[in-house]
């Protein structure tokens, strides 16, 4: 494959990826009929928090801030995925649809998602994520966790801790 397809593929991608931060960021307005805030269940939601946490709510501007944020965390994880593509081409000339179309995650502002909001022992604001491309099937996901195996880009999920505004705990579904 020749060296000037790989890199007009790969600044693609960037350009679309950077594309998202800035819609993100500009949003005005938060598409409620694409998130579900789901109450914190001590004893069923241990697996995503452990230790003694607190139920709370979110305010529009705590939405915002966390879609911001999804954001930023989305395009370190697409420049660091298209890194990786870019020494794949390289090992891999004759399969570059599959390298390159691996495991983006484009437009995190259009998936669905799912948040639980709890405050810690420090009264820290922290909110678990939990983001899917669409809905279907899965016509409880305004009541219940979403949990799915493999999926891939398709389905990712995040802690973040929105008093200090940091991410962790970032994971994206792999392939069946």
């Amino acid at each position: 494959m020749n060296l000037k397809l790989i890199m007009a593929l790969i600044l693609v991608f960037l350009s679309i990826d950077n594309a998202t931060i800035t819609i993100a960021q500009s949003s005005q307005s938060i598409n409620s009929s694409k998130y579900a805030i789901l109450k914190f269940n001590p004893g069923l939601d241990q697996y995503i928090f452990k230790g003694k946490f607190k139920s709370t709510s979110l305010s529009d501007n705590e939405i915002k801030n966390i879609e911001k944020l999804i954001a930023i965390r989305i395009s370190e994880y697409n420049k660091m995925k298209l890194a990786e593509n870019k020494k794949l081409l390289e090992k891999y000339p004759s399969k570059p649809h599959e390298i390159i179309s691996g495991n983006l995650i484009n437009n995190p502002a259009d998936y669905y998602k799912q948040f639980i909001a709890v405050t810690d022992a420090k009264g820290q604001k922290i909110v678990w994520a939990n983001c899917f491309c669409t809905p279907e099937e899965k016509s409880y996901w305004k009541k219940g966790i979403v949990e799915v195996e493999d999926g891939g880009s398709c389905f990712f999920n995040l802690k973040i801790n929105l008093t200090t505004n940091t991410v962790y705990d970032f994971m994206v579904n792999g392939e069946a």
